[in-house]
């Protein structure tokens, strides 16, 4: 009966050699399996089905869709690894542009959306006025509707290219107060003046000049402004010119 048991263990056991045979086998067809599928992954990577073929544009008008796509650089570029971040800053650095956004559209294409700067009003420096759009940045090759607002610059003779800012926040202020004059003051904006020591001055319709110098507190100067106003009509006292720029401090004539 022993002798039964021990040659049924001894068929069922197996050799250590074979066993370690058996596991560097296993291990190796893992090896060669894993270096398998890097090698496919690495041909379909550096296949021309990944890469880009088109770059198509969208929202260009003044731009040439052509120049975009060439500008962006994205063509021939494995779309997976497609570098939009510096493709975006090239585009950004073209005058016109005012944002971009960049899409992959499978399997080999590449959408680029362009938002163009519009044309606002002027930014004149002595008698060369130079076309801006609502940022303050200075374009080119395009003109803003009929009587667009004019910045006039009065301390400076530089001259200005196409790219260039000039003061976004004179820009941003002279939009507020032409939209919001004639309901807050029942007064038309007829001129505005800037200069870099002390700002935007603004002249109404009815013969008053403001200088805000900057946008803050808008909403203060305006009701300050108008408060003189009222008071100065009530009192056949007009107001001819109003500094509105230190806060509480306000002097007027």
């Amino acid at each position: 009966m022993r002798k039964r048991n021990y040659r049924q263990n001894q068929r069922h056991e197996v050799p250590p050699l074979r066993r370690r045979l058996g596991r560097v086998l296993w291990r190796l067809g893992i090896v060669a399996l894993l270096a398998s599928l890097a090698l496919v992954g690495w041909l379909v990577y550096q296949s021309p089905l990944l890469q880009v073929r088109e770059v198509s544009v969208t929202g260009a008008e003044s731009l040439d869709p052509a120049v975009v796509a060439e500008v962006s650089g994205l063509k021939g570029q494995n779309i997976i690894q497609a570098d939009t971040a510096t493709a975006k800053s090239r585009l950004l650095a073209l005058p016109t542009v005012k944002d971009v956004s960049i899409s992959r559209r499978w399997p080999g294409r590449m959408l680029v959306r362009v938002e163009e700067r519009q044309p606002w009003g002027y930014w004149q420096v002595k008698e060369q006025p130079y076309v801006i759009d609502d940022d303050g940045v200075v374009l080119d090759d395009v003109r803003p509707d009929e009587g667009a607002p004019t910045i006039f610059e009065l301390d400076s003779e530089r001259r200005l290219v196409a790219g260039d800012r000039v003061d976004a926040d004179a820009v941003l202020l002279s939009r507020q107060l032409i939209d919001e004059s004639p309901r807050a003051l029942k007064q038309n904006v007829t001129k505005l003046e800037y200069s870099e020591h002390s700002g935007l001055t603004v002249a109404f319709d009815g013969g008053l000049r403001a200088t805000f110098g900057d946008s803050r507190d808008l909403d203060y100067k305006l009701s300050v402004l108008y408060v003189l106003l009222e008071k100065g009509q009530g009192q056949s006292f007009p107001v001819h010119s109003v500094d509105l720029r230190f806060g509480e401090s306000v002097s007027f004539q």
